[in-house]
């Protein structure tokens, strides 16, 4: 019968596990240790080469790498936690540049540790597991603080001016003929009424001892105003002047409007002024500091509700701030108290007696997402999670915004991508944007998509594309979002990515990404699918820098790949060198480059006139476009078969046949493939 020829492409296509019927001539069923690209073929991964190893034993990794301007030089540093000490690697050098032990790092893993650079020399470390409580210390108790006032506000010639409990008064006459001016009048009235005596021309008549006994509590008198403290009871007075009650006035802690507050105070007391805030009518508190009434918080009293204005700076991110020389520390930052208004126009952020469970950084604010939607930072001050004025609304200003998209939201990721945010809970996306400066008038979300999401890692940007992982089964599914659209990409091989996935990692030049579960196999994709990497050690983390290097993480080493290695038409790949050399247990590992394919599938096809169904065909020889001499193995179930030269004969039909390409001590790199194939039906062997 005529040899019918099929090539197959550089095996670019990557592994796949539908039927040989669906399948493309670019895809295989297995490719280990390579490297695919359209239009140069299929290569041998790069080796990876130690550069240090670790003084402690990693139990829950948890890394990253940080570049930091150092002397004016753009230095690569790897960030280590174990245990409750985070390392901080030179890999200029691949020496220790510093340490630093701290509880707040006890239990950081990939899946409950955040980090990120706010590009300002400053690297956020976030335990996610920490519930950030508030700071007892920073309450809003004020017991001894003056805010009760008879304040004499104007001197009426003649006037009168009362004071009554209901059943005593205090009672100041002013004469027609009294002359002076208005302060130094009001503040005689004043007098007058509190010592319960005649001042000047001023008569006093009533209560024995004026105010000073007819109330009882702690009161001083300053100019024209009483001042007591804040447990005396003022409810029962009665005030009465001569022209309408507008020349004495009570302040039992409020006033309703700006106009009524008091000049000149002694004390640095703080009035409420009800119904100010122009956004939702809430009152402004006032206090009066340095000459004059300042915006302020809510004071609490005696018997009051407590009210806090800050958080336990303890259970927050810890900062690691570079001084540009190379030198580190480790901060507890100093987040700022809240200093103007209440819990109704200027609440505790969202995280407060919650935890933290994602944070970045967007237009400029650090952002922290709790279970139920993102406390802002001021612009420009990632200190400040509260407003500086309750007056108006101020886009610049720190805010809440809770997400009430779905009932029982629990938001857990938080990603950049195509200048929005995306939020990821259990089982839906959510896209945050703004109309315009990132502020609480111009804010929304909308729920975009409805997949399941793996919580335990943390989705990744890889160019224009997103991904997230969820387990199915006994494996995992990857989605990929691109042009707001989002696909399995995993469809071809549903039983091939390993479940429970610890780390994703990429490299934005080559369009790789890396998953994988902490074993020591590692899965790979790009454009055109699915491979995987075997090492010769479990592969705790993988980590890419200026898209040159890619460093992988062991449990005691950090190894190095060069990218320069990766693909187009360099050759390398001496595979007979130990890529692992771990020199306490004197471990050496040779990885294989490995492509196989079985189940060859013809469409059908004319050939000498005849229309050939489509099905399954018996190879009869193969040839090899490669750059190196690879080794071409054919087996079935009687045995193997070895090429001379890219070229294999096969002298027998057989059966169940499957292709394997493995590499030689030469090296591994081949484009195509050239088969030649005998159709199985035997009622057209006449065919020969």
């Amino acid at each position: 019968m005529g040899l019918i020829s099929r090539t197959i492409p550089g095996a670019f296509g990557g592994v796949s596990q539908v039927v040989p019927e669906l399948r493309k001539t670019s895809e295989v069923e297995k490719m280990e240790n390579c490297y695919s690209q359209i239009g140069y073929g299929t290569t041998a991964r790069p080796k990876l080469n130690k550069k240090l190893t670790f003084p402690f034993t990693i139990s829950d990794n948890f890394s990253k790498i940080i570049s930091h301007e150092v002397n004016d030089e753009v230095i690569d540093f790897l960030y280590i936690i174990n245990s409750d000490t985070l390392y901080i690697y030179n890999l200029d050098t691949y020496d220790l540049q510093d340490s630093f032990t701290d509880t707040y790092f006890i239990g950081l893993n990939n899946k409950t540790g955040r980090i990120i650079s706010s590009g300002k020399g400053n690297v956020y470390i976030l335990n996610t597991t920490k519930e950030i409580s508030l700071d007892n210390s920073i309450n809003s108790d004020s017991d001894t603080e003056y805010s009760k006032l008879i304040y004499v506000k104007t001197a009426v010639r003649p006037g009168n001016y009362e004071i009554n409990n209901g059943s005593d008064s205090c009672n100041a006459s002013i004469p027609i003929d009294t002359v002076g001016n208005s302060i130094s009048l009001t503040n005689d009235i004043c007098k007058c009424l509190f010592n319960g005596s005649n001042v000047g021309d001023f008569t006093y008549n009533g209560y024995s001892g004026g105010l000073s006994t007819l109330i009882s509590g702690i009161e001083e008198r300053s100019g024209s105003i009483i001042y007591y403290e804040n447990g005396v009871d003022l409810t029962n007075l009665v005030i009465e002047d001569s022209v309408g009650n507008n020349a004495i006035q009570i302040i039992d802690k409020k006033v309703d409007s700006f106009g009524k507050l008091p000049p000149n105070m002694k004390h640095p007391v703080t009035i409420e002024v009800t119904g100010q805030n122009t956004e939702d009518e809430s009152s402004i508190y006032y206090k009066y500091i340095d000459g004059s009434w300042k915006e302020s918080y809510k004071v609490t009293y005696v018997g009051d509700d407590e009210i806090y204005r800050g958080f336990d700076n303890n259970d927050m991110p810890r900062v690691i701030k570079n001084d540009g020389l190379g030198g580190f520390t480790n901060n507890i930052e100093n987040y700022k108290n809240r200093e103007i208004g209440n819990d109704t126009n200027n609440p505790l952020p969202l995280f407060v007696n919650n935890k933290i469970n994602d944070m970045f950084i967007y237009q400029n604010r650090l952002c922290f997402l709790s279970d139920n939607g993102i406390s802002f930072s001021e612009i420009g001050d990632f200190t400040n999670f509260f407003r500086n004025t309750v007056r108006t609304l101020i886009n610049f200003d720190a805010f809440n915004y809770k997400v009430e998209v779905n009932n029982g939201l629990t938001l857990k990721h938080s990603l950049l991508f195509n200048n929005s945010v995306i939020l990821f809970d259990k089982n839906n996306q959510y896209n945050l944007m703004s109309k315009g400066v990132l502020g609480s008038n111009d804010i929304y979300v909308v729920k975009s998509t409805s997949f399941k999401n793996n919580l335990d890692i943390k989705p990744i940007t890889v160019n224009n594309k997103l991904y997230f992982t969820n387990n199915r089964n006994n494996k995992s599914n990857i989605y990929q979002l691109s042009d707001n659209k989002i696909n399995d990409i995993t469809i071809k091989v549903p039983n091939y990515v390993s479940k429970d996935l610890q780390f994703i990692s990429s490299v934005n030049l080559f369009n790789l990404t890396f998953f994988g579960s902490g074993d020591n196999e590692v899965f790979i994709f790009n454009d055109n699918g699915f491979s995987k990497w075997i090492f010769g050690d479990n592969i705790k983390n993988i980590h890419n820098t200026n898209e040159k290097d890619l460093y992988f993480i062991t449990q005691k080493c950090l190894y190095n790949m060069n990218l320069d290695n990766l693909g187009g038409s360099n050759q390398f790949g001496n595979i007979d060198d130990n890529f692992i050399d771990d020199t306490d247990n004197d471990l050496g590992y040779t990885y294989l480059p490995l492509v196989e394919l079985s189940k060859i599938y013809i469409p059908s096809q004319e050939i000498q006139g005849l229309s050939l169904p489509q099905g399954n065909y018996r190879l009869k020889q193969i040839n090899m476009s490669s750059y190196d001499n690879c080794d071409i193995v054919i087996t079935d179930s009687v045995g193997s078969y070895e090429s001379q030269d890219d070229v294999i004969e096969l002298q027998s039909d057989l059966k169940e046949t499957k292709i394997e390409i493995k590499a030689n001590n030469v090296g591994f790199y081949f484009t195509s493939i050239s088969i030649d194939m005998l159709y199985t039906d035997e009622t057209i062997n006449n065919l020969q």
